[in-house]
């Protein structure tokens, strides 16, 4: 076994490692609860038996509506949290929990290499790449309310495109089940369904191919992904008398803000944000932190898939599923671009790690060599 997958078992040790080295530094306690955990409160919350909060919470985003406070996250996270809250009450480990969907997104990522075509060594270098050459790797270092969204929902959506290339019904189904989870963390993954959607119908037999066959064909992997958005549209509608709205509208900041949560008005002003370079001054190498940062340096997969992207226009070689992964990048990005704070903190570019487990998943399906070295270095 060590042998066979000796790269993994490497690889995971050393994210392990460079993941604890840095929570180290910064005076990490990876056991401790996040103050910033509503998922948890939220939780809480329904087994009491309620959905709204008893109070306002000043620390927190919440949403008011109606005179209720609501948690203004979906609610996918808050559901994993339930076990933990009948374990460990209001003291759950988020920091832990996020800690392991960052060490599950390198397994996943490596997983999904191998499948494939890439070698135990190369498939470990681009798991790590994966985790740690993107922003996801300062996300992950806190259990706040979106820092755990943002980890399974990345984990959730890689998941989706790893088990919809198994040779398996089974992984079909639950490819499914997995990109309507990522949803409930964060609400665009959705842009990725119909790329999924495709490919499954690309695995039925030939005779269910003309409409009408492939859409009953497709039926029985459908209707537990559907209960689940159902569920969703219920649980928005419960709480904001609109089935879209998991409750950021109703935030104090974006009631009050003029152009509201999103708006074209905020394009330019994001683009330039997230071009921005380090700068110095009083010869200290400084970095935005607020409002963006350059995007491509932060998550440098950006410049791997643009090449590969670029590569595949010139070659001729964009089909109908690399058409469609493109058009989800596209408008998965200008939408983030819509945004009022692109995210705020974290060099603002912690939105644009929500399109890598995809943008993933679109380099290796190129099955273009990448050499182990490279990808060692591109991950440090």
């Amino acid at each position: 076994f060590y042998h066979g997958y000796r790269g993994l078992i490497l690889g995971f040790f050393t994210v392990a490692l460079v993941y604890l080295f840095i929570a180290w530094g910064l005076g990490l306690d990876i056991f401790a609860h996040s103050v910033y955990d509503s998922h948890t409160l939220q939780a809480q919350t329904w087994l009491k038996g309620k959905i709204a909060l008893d109070s306002d919470y000043s620390w927190l985003e919440i949403a008011r509506y109606n005179g209720q406070y609501y948690i203004s996250f979906p609610p996918f996270p808050a559901v994993v949290m339930v076990p933990l809250v009948l374990m460990f009450g209001d003291a759950t480990p988020s920091m832990l929990v996020v800690f392991l969907y960052f060490m599950a997104i390198y397994v996943v990522g490596y997983a999904l290499a191998r499948r494939f075509g890439y070698g135990d060594i190369i498939a470990a270098c681009l798991g790590a790449f994966l985790v740690l050459g993107c922003n996801m790797l300062e996300v992950t270092h806190y259990g706040g309310v979106w820092n755990m969204a943002q980890a399974l929902g990345f984990l959730l959506t890689l998941l989706a495109f790893y088990l919809i290339t198994s040779e398996k019904r089974g992984g079909w189904f639950w490819s499914l089940i997995c990109i309507a989870f990522a949803v409930g963390c964060r609400p665009f993954q959705a842009f990725y369904v119909p790329v999924l959607l495709y490919m499954l119908a690309q695995k039925l037999p030939a005779e269910n191919r003309r409409v009408w066959p492939r859409v009953k064909a497709m039926l029985p992997y459908i209707l537990a992904p559907a209960a689940i958005a159902a569920a969703y549209f219920v649980y928005n509608g419960v709480r904001f008398g609109s089935i879209f709205e998991f409750g950021h509208n109703y935030l104090p900041e974006f009631v009050q803000a003029q152009n509201g949560q999103f708006s074209l008005n905020y394009v330019g002003t994001n683009l330039s944000n997230i071009l921005r370079l380090p700068y110095f001054e009083n010869g200290m190498l400084l970095f935005p932190i607020y409002y963006g940062f350059a995007f491509f340096i932060a998550n440098p997969i950006y410049l791997i898939w643009g090449a590969k992207g670029v590569s595949a226009a010139i070659k001729r070689r964009i089909g109908t599923q690399e058409a469609l992964l493109i058009a989800a990048f596209l408008v998965h990005f200008f939408v983030l671009l819509m945004h009022k704070s692109f995210g705020g903190w974290q060099f603002g570019t912690r939105y644009l790690c929500d399109l890598i487990p995809a943008m993933y998943f679109f380099i290796l399906s190129r099955r273009d060599k990448i050499g182990a070295v490279s990808a060692g270095c591109a991950a440090i």
